[in-house]
């Protein structure tokens, strides 16, 4: 992970002039594939672009105000979508410098097992000045955590589970 936020960082902090945009072009001599790639013999059948639109709004539990929340559902199958959707829970910071901003950055602190929306609201604590004035910053919930819908529950006896002392001990 730290990894990865050292090169988030250095991309949003390095000279915007390199910074591509949605109208740049590429020639046929950039693109290459192996012959493997190329035989691929069963395209994608999923639809992974969801035409839903997030709707954002003030978080009612950030006490600075600054944050909004927002939702997005999405199926359990996308080849199946009658089978059901979750919801995710997501937050966003927006850009200090809106006249300057670049897009929006979606970060996710890994896991197994918690939410990542309050990775947004705390963003000043995991984030240069530079990154926050010109990206959105946007945390979500992944599926059963948090305030993502439906919750998991993997685990029948919670109390026995965390209760467990895991200290190793010498005899």
């Amino acid at each position: 992970m730290a990894t990865t936020m050292v090169a988030c960082l250095a991309a949003a902090c390095s000279d915007p002039t390199i910074i591509g945009s949605s109208e740049d072009t590429i020639d046929d001599q950039d693109i290459t594939a192996s012959s493997e790639a190329q035989e691929s013999s069963t395209p994608p059948t999923t639809n992974a672009v969801s035409s839903e639109k997030i709707v954002w709004s003030p978080c009612l539990d950030d006490p600075a105000g600054k944050s909004e929340c927002g939702q997005l559902a999405v199926p359990f199958d996308y080849d199946d979508p009658n089978v059901g959707s979750f919801t995710l829970f997501l937050t966003r910071l927006p850009a200090t410098d809106g006249a300057n901003k670049i897009g929006s950055m979606l970060v996710n602190p890994g896991g197994p097992g918690f939410g990542g929306s309050s990775v947004a609201k705390d963003a000043q604590y995991y984030f240069s000045s530079e990154l926050l004035d010109r990206f959105d910053i946007i945390g979500w919930d992944p599926r059963g955590t948090g305030k993502s819908t439906p919750a998991i529950n993997c685990i029948d006896q919670y109390d026995e589970y965390f209760g467990i002392d895991s200290t190793p001990e010498t005899p």
